[in-house]
């Protein structure tokens, strides 16, 4: 079992943030009064590759701390997708502390900002004052997109707890492996997980910020108050047009989706909205090609399949999250999609899973 070192301490903390929410924490604890602990993120915060649920990062925390518990994670999803659905995943909940992880599923665009920014501000948002503090994963390699995090933790004074900063110095240098830490390319192992957990207890017991709690502050990406107020709408809200061989089941993340597998599939569907973007799964084996066309405007492709490396035991795939219009004029829109005959050339069918629009005014 890997023993945490002090060093890994001291690189981890990449911002204190301010006092005021932390204290407010600590005094729950020690006045032992109800604690909500609630956690949002990719894979990793769901828990893939711990042994056991309760060596999960987000479980060995609450347990820490005695909290209650909301994992609110969910593999293979991005920080705007959390921004969309943490009103009904998590803030209903009303934590007292929260966890965002979304350094290794974010993509390595300043795109992603708004987003992130539009999930920190509803957080902040709620009436609990939560601490919120952001955690930042890494993969084999040691990429993250913890530049594109930091700029937002620093404007709203959040503390930030790096474990790419604080492993993998150790990895380059040769004192541990990555199979010290993970047994395949990005999930920590029951070890990873442990130190994850120790890294932010360790924070929340020692830290000792200088900063004061400020008003909520503009936002840094106008775009962030638009996602913010968001809504996920799957097929179980969509008002379909025409249906022409789609029938429905489930999606990740306990959405319900619209499925169609033989070419030709045709479905139609309308939603109010100025911003509109379709989520599908995009994996490996039978997943085809769709066009989409998005009311008059001239349709587009979407392949559906995940060209997964050679050298990946995993051939899996995820939810793609594509955007399809932007500030399209008030009233009802239509969106199409026809499953089509042409595929990639791996692919061994026409499955198309159309998962759910994301829509913001």
């Amino acid at each position: 079992m890997l023993e945490m070192q002090q060093n890994w301490i001291d690189r981890s903390v990449v911002a204190v943030g301010s006092l005021e929410p932390l204290e407010r924490l600590r005094a729950k604890i020690k006045n032992g009064q109800p604690i909500v602990y609630g956690s949002i993120g990719g894979s990793i915060t769901e828990g893939a590759k711990a042994d056991t649920a309760e060596g999960r990062y987000p479980n060995l925390i609450a347990a820490h701390i005695g909290a209650k518990l909301v994992n609110a994670g969910i593999g293979a999803s991005g920080s705007l997708f959390g921004c969309y659905r943490a009103k009904n995943d998590l803030l209903k909940y009303n934590p007292d502390f929260i966890t965002i992880e979304y350094a290794v599923n974010d993509a390595n665009k300043p795109e992603i900002q708004p987003g992130f920014e539009g999930l920190v501000r509803q957080c902040l948002a709620l009436p609990t004052k939560p601490l919120v503090l952001l955690i930042f994963t890494m993969e084999e390699n040691g990429s993250n997109v913890q530049h594109l995090h930091i700029p937002i933790g620093n404007h709203y004074q959040l503390p930030m707890i790096s474990y790419r900063d604080a492993l993998y110095p150790e990895v380059t240098a040769g004192r541990l492996t990555w199979r010290d830490l993970s047994p395949d390319e990005v999930h920590p192992n029951q070890d990873g997980h442990r130190l994850v957990a120790e890294l932010v207890c360790h924070f929340l017991d020692t830290a000792a910020p200088t900063l004061h709690e400020q008003p909520l502050p503009e936002p840094l990406f106008a775009d962030s108050l638009r996602y913010a107020t968001g809504r996920i709408v799957d097929a179980t809200k969509l008002t379909v047009l025409q249906n022409d061989g789609w029938t429905t089941g489930p999606h990740r993340g306990g959405y319900t989706a619209f499925k169609a597998d033989q070419p030709g599939a045709f479905l139609k569907v309308a939603f109010n909205g100025s911003i509109v973007t379709i989520g599908f799964k995009k994996y490996a084996g039978d997943f085809g090609m769709a066009e989409v066309q998005l009311d008059d405007q001239s349709p587009i492709i979407i392949d559906s399949y995940f060209p997964v490396p050679n050298d990946l035991a995993w051939k899996g795939g995820h939810t793609v999250l594509q955007e399809l219009g932007r500030n399209l004029p008030a009233g009802q829109h239509t969106l199409s999609l026809r499953v089509l005959s042409e595929k990639h050339p791996q692919s061994t069918g026409h499955q198309f899973d159309f998962g759910y629009l994301l829509l913001a005014d």
